[in-house]
């Protein structure tokens, strides 16, 4: 019996065995989730190549006692440039990873869905600056994209009812931007790592 047909996007993945694959995914209308797809990398396996990062899907979850699952799973869009830009795949895992670690598992809010949705789409279709391949962000070649960022963690919260007092008008630097986010977040990000 399936329980839930909704959109999501996926926060975090991980292998699970040899075949399988956990991932956390934030779900249009059920909130943060975590679910299991079975034999996932196997290659006749139609979930493998239609649950992706960088890709809105819709699908239909049954929820389980540890695990939810997949049974069914279509992609709705596929944010393709994400894929061609380094800068851009960093970005999106930056917003993932906030959201992840700051809302709660199964507390649906529309609005948190539709500001990361709305990020996406946005930095999907940015042009930034230089055309080479590459692997970080960089505070001074990419303050748009870091500008974009400041403002999707500044919103994120207002949404959640957390005043956060913005730090306009101080120059945007890797130790004034992260110690912002530290200041208002208890985790560290893994994603930091890949700016400068």
């Amino acid at each position: 019996m399936l329980d839930i047909r909704t959109n999501l996007f996926i926060l975090k993945q991980q292998d699970s065995g040899d075949l399988d694959r956990v991932i956390t995914v934030f779900t249009s209308d059920f909130g943060k989730r975590i679910i299991k797809l079975k034999s996932s990398y196997k290659f006749l396996s139609k979930l493998n190549s239609n649950v992706q990062l960088f890709s809105i899907i819709d699908c239909d979850i049954v929820i389980g006692k540890s695990f939810d699952k997949i049974c069914n799973a279509s992609v709705e869009y596929v944010y393709q440039n994400m894929f061609a830009d380094l800068r851009k795949n960093i970005a999106y895992i930056f917003i993932s990873e906030i959201v992840g670690k700051q809302m709660d598992f199964h507390f649906s809010d529309k609005r948190v869905y539709n500001l990361c949705i709305g990020y996406f789409d946005f930095i999907n279709n940015m042009k930034l600056k230089d055309d080479l391949i590459i692997n970080s962000i960089d505070f001074i070649r990419d303050k748009d994209l870091i500008k974009i960022l400041y403002g999707f963690f500044v919103n994120f919260f207002k949404i959640n009812g957390i005043g956060i007092i913005p730090i306009n008008g101080k120059v945007l630097n890797k130790n004034v931007f992260f110690k912002f986010i530290y200041d208002n977040i208890e985790r560290d990000l893994e994603i930091e790592n890949f700016f400068n």
